[in-house]
């Protein structure tokens, strides 16, 4: 993977978000090494820059840091991963129950949105449309502790669901992208009628399956 240059201008957000999107599509593989230096040249700025990037991108789960083997693209294990979700389905849960009270029709409109953009896009936009789809719902709880931890844990297995779409080709990518548009407006429809434990039941299916998914090409 090689970066282009970023003007004086830029900023650490910019070499974020262009790692960022790497990551998320697939161009760097999980567990990849990612050394100051070489990414300095490839952008053009200071190692400086590059070491907060790489700190915010740590703080976002996407990338590990360690004290002797430096920076590297997350990689999970398979019992790192069951850790995640297990946590992740008890908060996911959570915040459906915060965020049900806060649903309005703009709120709705908005998911709903999301979902038909996320099943008309390339790999990289639906993954970053779903993630979307999910952080809308933990703003909608109120709770921004909540929300925090959520983002934290959950990236790598975003990163992960990315990489996997890229992947996909034919009748399976069909057929999982089905299942995707039927579980998001599941969600949807119950989050819009105040249906809670249909909406969290619809949000255990639509993660649990997800990482069935996932769990095959671990």
């Amino acid at each position: 993977m090689q970066f282009k240059p970023v003007h004086r201008e830029s900023t650490r957000e910019k070499v974020h978000a262009a790692i960022r999107e790497a990551i998320l599509d697939g161009q760097l593989r999980l567990g990849q090494r990612l050394t100051e230096i070489s990414l300095a040249k490839q952008f053009g700025v200071s190692r400086a820059v590059i070491r907060e990037a790489l700190q915010q991108l740590a703080h976002d789960g996407l990338v590990e840091q360690n004290a002797y083997r430096g920076s590297q693209v997350v990689s999970l294990s398979l019992e790192q991963a069951e850790e995640i979700l297990g946590t992740r389905l008890i908060l996911e849960a959570e915040a459906i129950r915060l965020a049900i009270r806060s649903m309005t029709p703009a709120s709705h409109r908005y998911l709903e949105d999301l979902a038909e953009r996320m099943h008309d896009s390339d790999p990289t936009l639906a993954s970053e449309l779903d993630l979307a789809f999910h952080e809308k719902i933990w703003d909608l709880s109120g709770n921004t502790t909540l929300r925090k931890i959520l983002l934290q844990i959950t990236a790598p297995l975003f990163a992960i669901l990315s990489i996997m779409r890229h992947g996909r080709r034919g009748a399976e990518a069909e057929k999982r992208a089905a299942f995707q548009r039927s579980s998001h407006a599941a969600i949807i429809r119950y989050l819009e009628a105040g249906d809670t434990e249909r909406a969290i039941d619809a949000m255990r299916t639509h993660i649990s399956e997800n990482w069935t998914q996932i769990r095959k090409h671990m």
